[in-house]
């Protein structure tokens, strides 16, 4: 198990000891940052090991679902048996405004981007047509990388497959 403290063991080795900081910046901080950059990095690519699947309820009368706090990208989406069609925000904002009879549900992702009030990024799954029921729908999508922060334990673990380990370290 590959731990935050190992990460900024191998920081220290690759640079040769302490890593240069920005002004105000400490070096547990500029271990972190570095840490993420290599984390985001291996995020990037599509890897098996990224992929996940939740089952969410839809909420009558609410035209979007929240999707879980590891969401990075989306692949698909299940209504019982049947796909939803994924489309990009115009295509779903035209048919909601033009109340397009269609019974197929189509859906999109949207940014939440980070306020005062919310300070973390999140993503919701836009629907339509609204729903009028509860309904579990399946998604399956690719996690992304959960930063680490100066403060962070050393002794967090990296959630990574084992033989993704020295792909991390390596970047």
């Amino acid at each position: 198990m590959l731990t935050y403290g190992d990460l900024k063991n191998h920081v220290l080795l690759a640079i040769g000891g302490r890593p240069s900081t920005a002004s105000g910046q400490t070096v547990a901080q500029r271990q972190a940052e570095i840490v993420n950059i290599a984390g985001e990095h291996l995020f990037t690519h599509p890897w098996k090991f990224r992929e996940a699947t939740t089952t969410v309820n839809t909420v009558v009368s609410q035209a979007y679902v929240s999707l879980p706090s590891d969401f990075a990208e989306l692949t698909q989406v299940w209504k019982q048996d049947q796909p939803l069609w994924i489309q990009s925000p115009e295509e779903v904002e035209t048919a909601r405004q033009t109340n397009f009879p269609d019974l197929t549900w189509r859906a999109y992702v949207k940014t939440i981007v980070p306020t005062q009030a919310a300070p973390t990024q999140s993503y919701r799954l836009e629907l339509y047509p609204t729903p009028t029921s509860i309904e579990a729908l399946k998604v399956l999508y690719r996690n992304g990388w959960t930063s680490v922060a100066s403060d962070t334990a050393d002794s967090t673990v990296i959630s990574i497959p084992k033989h993704v380990e020295a792909t991390l370290i390596s970047y």
